[in-house]
C-alpha cells in the first residue's frame, strides 16, 4: 500500500477517534500533542504559527516498537490539517524540514527532560539527514526528517487488543516528565 494511502487511513483513524470527543471550548496543548504522539507511537512535526508547533517523539516506548516516519500536521485556526508527502522523482528524498520556512529556527523538539539533547532524541526516532537548500540570499544545510516509504503501518488498536497486549510496556515513572518543555 502507498505510503501516503496508509498516512491518510491511519490520520482518518486519529481523527475518528479524537474527533468526536473534542471539546470545542478546550484549547489543544502541547501535552495532548505529546500524547497523541505516544498513543500512535509515531513523531508528530506541528507545523504553524501556534504554541503546538514543534516536534513531538514517543518518548514512553523504545524506538524499536515505534514508526520512525513522521506524521506532519498544519495547526491553523485551532485545526489540525494533514501534511501528506507527494509522490517525488528518485533524486528527491522525502521528508519534513524541521526547521521554520521564514527563518533559520529549527523547530522545538517537545516534552524532553531539562538534561536530554534534541540532537540525540531526533536521530533516536527519526531519520534525520542534512540537505542542501539555495535560497536567493544563501545556501544552507537543513536538517529534515525523511519519510520511510517502506515503514511497516505500525497498528496501535491491532497490537492492544492481541494476546500480546496483556503484557505492557514499561513506562517510566510518572515523575520523569518533570521539568520538561511541553507545558
Amino acid at each position: 500500500m502507498c505510503v501516503c494511502v496508509r498516512a491518510h487511513a491511519q490520520w482518518r483513524r486519529v481523527c475518528s477517534v479524537f474527533g468526536e470527543h473534542v471539546d470545542q471550548c478546550a484549547a489543544v496543548k502541547p501535552i495532548h500533542v505529546f500524547v497523541l504522539s505516544n498513543v500512535i507511537r509515531r513523531p508528530l512535526v506541528v507545523v504553524g504559527e501556534t504554541a503546538c508547533a514543534g516536534v513531538y517523539l514517543p518518548l514512553a516506548h523504545a524506538p524499536s516498537r515505534c514508526s520512525r516516519s513522521p506524521l506532519t500536521v498544519l495547526h491553523v485556526d485551532d485545526q489540525f490539517v494533514p501534511l501528506v508527502p507527494r509522490a517525488g522523482d528518485s533524486t528527491t528524498e522525502p521528508g519534513v524540514p524541521l526547521c521554520r520556512a521564514d527563518s533559520n529556527e529549527q523547530l522545538v523538539v517537545r516534552c524532553l527532560l531539562v538534561d536530554e539533547s534534541p540532537e540525540r532524541a531526533l536521530s533516536t526516532y527519526l531519520h534525520v539527514i542534512q540537505l542542501t537548500h539555495t535560497s536567493a540570499t544563501c545556501v544552507r544545510l537543513l536538517p529534515v526528517a525523511k519519510y520511510d516509504v517502506v515503514a511497516p503501518d505500525v497498528n496501535v488498536l491491532d497490537e492492544f487488543l492481541s494476546a500480546d497486549a496483556t503484557q505492557p510496556d514499561p513506562l517510566p515513572p510518572v515523575s520523569v516528565h518533570h521539568g520538561c518543555n511541553c507545558t
